[in-house]
């Protein structure tokens, strides 16, 4: 998403998303769903893999150079989708470097959440108390940097129009993912 920006700004450096948001991203917003999915899913039960250790070569094959990349043209996808969308919309709207960046900030948020959720098979209290922290949190600290930052007037997120490309995003991103899928369903491809 950031190196699509650079195209637009002449790889000036400049960035998109403030500083905040871009440090806390990767520690905070989106590390929790992850680590909690690791520690809480189960593909079998641990009976299961006692009693049958065939299972665990088939568990080690999940991960194919098809499926790597499939999800490189996934992640492309993605990049275009989560800052061309917001970009594209505010060339028809008066739209500051700060309501655009906190628009595709959220979009990737909520696009990671949306990837995780379509991953978990059962959902415990955990995996929503995991999504709702990571999300509750960006908007918590975007709402605070919002209110004491000088570089911006415009309030986080104010504009229907950045609700509505936020909506769209999500309504888009997934279409990948379940294409896939439900190819790999028809074809009995297994686990794409």
């Amino acid at each position: 998403v950031l190196f699509w920006f650079q195209l637009h700004c002449g790889f000036s450096g400049q960035d998109i998303i403030d500083d905040v948001s871009l440090i806390l991203f990767s520690v905070f917003y989106t590390s929790l769903p992850p680590l909690v999915l690791g520690v809480f899913e189960r593909d079998e039960t641990q009976e299961q893999l006692y009693s049958n250790p065939g299972l665990y070569p088939r568990l080690s094959r999940s991960y194919t150079p098809l499926s790597f990349w499939l999800a490189m043209v996934e992640a492309l996808y993605h990049s275009l989708l989560l800052f061309y969308l917001p970009y594209c919309w505010g060339l028809a709207t008066p739209l500051d470097l700060w309501q655009l960046g906190s628009s595709v900030c959220l979009a990737t948020i909520l696009v990671i959440m949306q990837k995780l959720a379509l991953e978990i098979r059962s959902w415990t209290v955990m995996h929503v108390a995991s999504v709702l922290l990571s999300v509750g949190l960006y908007l918590a600290v975007s709402l605070l940097t919002a209110s004491v930052s000088l570089a911006s007037s415009s309030p986080f997120m104010a504009s229907p129009g950045q609700w509505a490309v936020l909506v769209l995003t999500l309504a888009l991103a997934p279409i990948p993912r379940l294409a896939c899928r439900a190819l790999a369903g028809t074809l009995g491809a297994g686990h794409l």
